[in-house]
Order: C-alpha cells, then structure tokens, then sequence
C-alpha cells in the first residue's frame, strides 16, 4: 500500500530534523542548553506532525539509524585527522545512545518526571513553544502574488527551520539602528533584489525587514549550509542585549513564531534594505536616477483605503499590479488582483485548480457568460477585462472588485451563506443556494489552490524567472486608436523591470536554498512510491532508473531515482551486491555497489495507473562519486545496473519505507580508470567554482584549507587526482561555502599546478582567518589565512598560525 501523502510529507520533516539534531549532537553543540532547547523545539514540532499522520517514531528511528551514524562517523573522521586522535570510544556506540536521546527529546514525555520540562510549555496541539518566552502561533498565509516581496517573506520562513526574530512598536528605522548597534555584522550586508539581504562573506542567511502600523521588525533565516559559529556568535548572542522596546525571538518550522512578531508582521509590508540608515550604499543606480516610477498607488491608494470594511488588505506588487484581500464573510477574504491584461487592464480572482492543466467542467459550466475563465500560474482564475473608456476609474475598479470577489467566494464556497454585508451593486449575479450545491465538492477552495508547497513555489518561481508572461503588456501597448491614454505614472520603466527580475531570482534562491534549512528538509530520505510485499515478485527483465534529483550531504552524494518495471507481477530488488554506475556520454558521474538483502526494494507492476515506480535514494559515499550537483550535466544522464551478487529475496517481506540505500563500497566508472574520472572532476569542479569565487572571494582573506598537486608525499601518503578528489569533496561537506581553486588560475600561488581547497568565509585582515582556523580545530598544516587575487603578487598573500 501507499504511504499517504500526509504521511509521507511529515515523514520528510521529522527524517530532516533528526538530520540536523544529529549534525549538533556529534560536535558536541546540543551540550549547550541554548542549543538544545531549539533543536528540542524543531524535533518536538516535526515528530509531533508525523504521529498524528500516524508514523512510528522508534521504529522509523531504527530503519535509519545510518542516517544518526553517518554524521558521528564524520565529525570522528574530521577529529582524527585533525589531531590524531578518536573523539568517541565508539561512534557507533555514540549514534545509538543519541538514539535513545532523540527519542527522549521527540516527546511526548512524562513532564512531572522531567525537571527539564513542563506541560505549560506545550501547545494545546502537544508541540512546544519555541524558546523565547513568548506565546508562539502560526503566520497566516498572506496569499499575495508570488511575486510579491511580502509573499516571498512568508514562504521563506514557512520553510526555514530556524529563525531570529526582532520586533517593537518603533520604526523600521529606529529598529535597525538598535540591531545594528549590537550586531555590526548587519552592516556588511549584500542584496541583490533590494528586499533579501545577505551577509558579507556568508552563505545560507537571509534576512528581510518589515514595517507597519503596528510596528516594524527584521527576520533573520539560518539554512544548512550556513556556518553556524558564525551565525551564533555574530546574531544569536548578541541579539539579547538589545534592549529598550526591541524585543527578540526565536521561529521555527512551518511559520511558528512568536505572537507578537506575528500581529506585526501580519500588518506589515517588506521593505528595500537601501533605506535603512547605514546601508544606503546598497541603492542601486538605477533607484537614484531621476525618472518616473510607474505606480498604481496615487490613483487607487485613497479610494482602497476609504474602504476599511472591504479591503482587508492591499499592496502594489510591481508598479503595475495591485492585489486586494476583499472581505466576503467574517473570517474570509478573498484574493482579486488588478493587472495589465491584453492591452489594458482587468480584475482577477482564483476560484479553484486545474484538471490535468484544464478548467473543471463543474466550474466552467457554474459561470459561463459572466466572467472570462482562464487558467493562469496554477489557478483557475475568473476575469473581469476593465474598459479602456474615461469608466476606468479607481471608484468604479473598486466596485467590479467587490462584485468579483463575492462571486468567486459563492463558487468557492458553496456551502457558505451569501455576503449580506458586501457593498455590490444590486444586479450582481451570485450564483443561488442550489447551485452552491450542485458543485459540492468538486471545486477545490481557493485557500486550498493557492496553498503551495515550498517545492511548488520554487518551481513556479523559477517558471516566472525563465519564461516571460506574454499576456501581460504594459499600457504603452495599447491600440492607437483607444479613446483614453494611460496616465504618465503607468508607463513602464526599466528600473522596475531589473528590481522585479532580481527579486525573483533572490527569492527562487532563497527558497531553494532555505527548502533544506536547519532542519535541512529533503525528499532524498523517503520512499515516496512504495509497493505491498503481496503485489510484487521478481522480474528477469532488470528495471530502468531514472535519476530525478541529485544532492550531497556529509555521507556522499545522494541520488534519487524512480525504478520501474515492464514485468505483470513487478520487481523484487535484494541483489547483495548491485552496481549502480551512472553517466553521461564520456561524463563519469558516480559508481558503488549496493547490498539490498536486507532492505529490498519492490518495484509495482507498469501497468498498473495507480503504481507505475518505485522512488528510491540511493547514497554513493566520497570515493564513488565524481561530480556534485552543481556539475552535474543537466541532461542525457543514463544509469546501468548489474546484479553481481545473488538475490535472496524472491518477495518482499514488508512494504515499509527503508530510507536512502548506503553503498557498501565504490566501483569502477562507465568509462576509464577512478583516477582519469578523478582529474576530470576536479577540473568540472574548478571551472564551475571560479566565477562564485571571482565574485565573493577575490581580494579577501579567507582560510585555505589544502594544497594538492599528483606526486605529492605528505601525511604518509602520495596524492593523485582520486586522493585529492576525495579530501576536497569531505572538506566540501564539512565547511561553509569551500571551493576549489586551481592556483595557475590566480596570482597569490608560487606554484601553478595545485589544486587549492578554501572555505568560502571571507575576513577583512588575515588574523580574523587565523581565527576561523582556530575556531574550527584546524592546526597550522591544515589551515592558514590566504588572500585571493588576479592581481595582488605573491608576497604578503599568506599568513601562517603562529608556529
């Protein structure tokens, strides 16, 4: 049987936060009571979800108890070689007591017998609040455009697993002066949208600010990737010595934050960081240039706000869109966005989701000859083209939006009683009580459609970033023979155009980015298609893999696959000893062999509709992979399977999700040798590293952590390409932001036949990057400050640990 989605989607959640409380546990960090309070918060948050979606937690705790061991082994492994010697007696041993730890710290748990405790500090729904102190809720969906910076705002923090918050009654300003005063990190800060920003020489933190009427505050977002000393240090301590009305706080998964951050944050809006004092250097040319900015706001602005009792809310998203939340029942607002449409403007509002990309019949037939219906951005939208005619006014726009609303809520909500209240003209055509009914539930609500997922709004975000809207025109494109003309303050420009375009590649980024978080959330760790034990036996015809997603995590690169099979009676995978090899034309991308006696995998039969593959992770450990995701071709990717050993299984003894396969050991490549394979990565590698580290780290200190060259005798060993691959590739894991250089490529190396490993933290003065060594356990051979340049000559681009 299926997992349901519910069920899978929570299990993704709770498997992310084991993840990363197990990354804090093997260094040592959840000894730290600030530490483990949140991370006991997140685990308590995603286990919570995943019982009442009717999981298992010991039990799925054990099936992935190489997921907890994996992390030990690697902070063991980095110890080692750092000093020599073992940090735990066992790692293994570790893992498993940290297991019965972790299962302690998922809850529930015995509050009168753990001083630690208590059930004040529960919410009504058994997850705990956040530590803080404050009163925790969950944030409301704005359901605004995605487009809009507020609406970006709520998807990032609804994906992160940890953030700090900051809000008081004053203004933004005020705000940032009193952050700024105690973490003078946030004077480094970098955008490139204008409403992200991040810090200099950092990776994976992200921050926004907001402001208005009931007060202004900033979110700071901390993903994976990030390095946590930094982030600690730099925010986390010295956020409690703000003081005066600034208060501070901590949110969590799924939007928890404190209440009082929440009722700002609700009525606020983002806001461009280069209006802050202290960052308007930030401002882009184009924002100091003197020409006109095409703005709907002065001509609606007053008349949107003379109506407080219909209008919830408004923003202008981009100069020439604006989107309403008009209020058609006393705890319901309904979305209506003006925009420019064909070759003027008209009114839209979503009324379900598309069938196979197509309107519902029970839809299209409910509202035939009243409002066009066209499908747009996962929606199902009415529309209401406004005349080009002296009739386009913001009073008479006004009421055609009231009238559309409360038609889309009548289709929406069918069982819902009509809005006596709303302000319409009364020949609005509301569809009557029996036709409410006869939808029934056919019609998905319009919360439900414009609910996303953060998978969903990364790929729409990247739609609109790689495929231009081509129904959208601008006024200037209206035909000659229109009776009116647009008003000078709607004319495009290209300075909105570039800040749009940029915060809709910030906010893909961040998205992305933040879709793994502390939490580091991914979709590599479940199965998401898996087939009863009674529904399959084994296939003499070997199935086809597909991979569908590729990422790298401490314990190697993980590989997500669909498995299918042209066998009746589907597929029964237990070789002790499959090879996987996967390439792309000459491209070696990974090769390992897999021992799946113990957890093997059925594959349903093709032809059936409702079990058409199997999707499982297969994780190829450092040594049996060449390339990372970011070098990975991006088509014509095939994978070969042989089935070396023997097949103990004939049925599948359970259908349950057994988590990512770990291979038991690398094998040889598609095509030539692991050391050609080898070379051939660390050059994809360095070629696509030089451009991120041209733009973030040239001219800076930053620590550099190793120096290979082939015939290099150092630490007892002769390094080669496949050597040197497999420490940069560890290193790559292990640290921030790490890239490879080739040292011919820069002006700071003697030698121009060494591949460089450095952390892509960079420092002002080379003692700050003797520092981060120091930090991080790194002894004088294994980490010095070193300045990166095209430029700058050898001498003075190098300073040692003091001997």
């Amino acid at each position: 049987m299926f997992e349901p989605k519910e069920l899978r989607e929570a299990k993704k959640e709770f498997l992310a936060a084991v993840n990363d409380c197990s990354w804090l546990a093997a260094k040592g960090q959840l000894d730290d009571p600030d530490f483990r309070e949140a991370a006991t918060s997140v685990l308590r948050f995603a286990s919570s979800r995943y019982r009442a979606a009717g999981g298992d937690i010991e039990k799925t705790l054990r099936k992935n108890r190489s997921l907890v061991e994996s992390k030990f082994q690697a902070v063991e492994l980095h110890y080692f070689k750092s000093t020599g010697n073992f940090l735990f007696a066992d790692h293994r041993q570790a893992a498993r007591n940290f297991m019965e730890d972790l299962v302690r710290m998922a809850g529930p748990v015995d509050h009168a017998s753990d001083p630690t405790s208590g059930a004040q500090d529960d919410h009504p729904d058994g997850t705990p609040k956040v530590p803080g102190g404050e009163e925790q809720t969950v944030l409301p969906n704005p359901r605004l455009p995605d487009i809009a910076p507020d609406q970006c705002a709520y998807e990032i923090l609804k994906s992160v697993g940890l953030s700090f918050l900051v809000w008081g009654p004053g203004r933004l300003s005020d705000c940032f002066r009193a952050i700024a005063n105690v973490a003078t990190t946030f004077l480094s800060t970098r955008t490139s949208s204008g409403w992200v920003g991040q810090f200099s020489g950092q990776s994976d933190v992200y921050w926004m600010a907001f402001e208005g009427p009931e007060g202004s505050g900033v979110a700071v977002c901390v993903g994976p990737d990030s390095d946590q000393d930094f982030w600690w240090a730099e925010i986390a301590e010295k956020l409690p010595n703000l003081g005066g009305q600034w208060q501070w706080g901590v949110g969590s998964l799924e939007a928890r934050v404190p209440t009082e951050f929440a009722k700002m944050f609700t009525a606020a809006t983002a806001v461009q960081l280069w209006t802050l004092p202290g960052l308007e250097h930030l401002t882009p040319a184009e924002e100091t240039a003197e020409q006109p900015s095409p703005t709907l706001s002065p001509m609606f602005g007053p008349v949107l706000n003379s109506y407080p009792e219909r209008i919830q809310r408004w923003q202008e998203f981009d100069g020439l869109r604006i989107g309403l939340q008009v209020v058609v029942a006393p705890s319901r607002a309904q979305l209506v966005i003006l925009r420019p449409w064909d070759n003027f403007f008209a009114l839209l509002s979503p009324v379900g989701a598309p069938v196979g990309g197509a309107i519902p019949p029970a839809i299209r037939d409910r509202v035939a000859g009243r409002y066009e219906l066209v499908v747009r951005e996962n929606d199902v939208m009415l529309v209401q083209p406004l005349p080009e005619t002296s009739e386009f006014s913001p009073e008479d726009t006004c009421q055609k939006a009231f009238q559309l609303a409360d038609y889309a809520d009548a289709v929406t909500h069918p069982d819902a009683e009509p809005n006596t209240a709303a302000t319409t003209s009364t020949n609005t055509h509301v569809p009557m009580s029996s036709d409410r009914h006869e939808l029934g539930s056919q019609v998905r609500l319009t919360v439900d459609a414009k609910e996303m997922g953060r998978y969903e709004a990364i790929r729409k975000l990247d739609e609109r970033r790689h495929k231009p809207n081509q129904s959208t025109r601008t006024p200037e494109n209206r035909r000659a023979s229109s009776p009116t003309v647009a008003p000078p303050s709607m004319r495009a420009s290209r300075r909105r155009t570039v800040v749009i375009a940029s915060l809709l590649v910030a906010a893909a980024l961040v998205i992305a980015l933040a879709t793994t978080l502390v939490v580091g959330r991914t979709e590599s760790t479940d199965s998401a298609r898996t087939a009863t034990a009674a529904d399959v036996t084994t296939c003499t015809t070997p199935p086809a893999f597909s991979p569908t997603k590729f990422e790298t995590d401490a314990a190697g690169l993980l590989v997500t696959m669909q498995i299918t099979t042209t066998c009746p009676g589907g597929d029964v995978l237990s070789n002790n000893a499959l090879r996987l090899t996967l390439s792309a034309g000459d491209t070696n991308i990974a090769s390992a062999l897999f021992d799946l006696s113990g957890t093997p995998i059925a594959v349903p039969p093709r032809d059936d509709a409702d079990m058409t593959a199997a999707t499982h992770a297969f994780r190829f450990p450092i040594g049996s992979f060449w390339r990372t995701p970011d070098t990975m071709p991006t088509s014509g990717i095939d994978v070969t399977s042989d089935n070396i050993g023997t097949d103990p299984v004939t049925s599948p003894t359970t259908g349950d999700d057994s988590g990512p396969s770990d291979a038991t050991g690398p094998a040889a490549p598609a095509t030539g040798d692991p050391e050609t394979a080898s070379l051939e990565a660390l050059q994809a590698i360095a070629a696509a590293d030089r451009e991120p580290v041209h733009d973030l780290l040239v001219d800076k200190w930053i620590p550099q952590l190793s120096s290979k060259r082939p015939g290099l005798v150092a630490e007892g060993i002769t390094w080669n390409s496949e050597a040197t691959l497999r420490e940069h590739l560890r290193l790559r894991a292990q640290y921030p932001g790490v890239r490879l250089l080739w040292s011919g490529d820069w002006s700071t190396f003697s030698a121009p036949d060494f591949w460089v490993t450095v952390a892509g933290t960079v420092y002002p003065d080379p003692d700050a990057a003797i520092r981060w060594c120091q930090s991080h356990d790194l002894d004088r051979d294994h980490c010095y400050g070193k300045l990166i340049s095209t430029t700058h000559p050898i001498d003075g681009s190098t300073r040692l640990q003091p001997g």
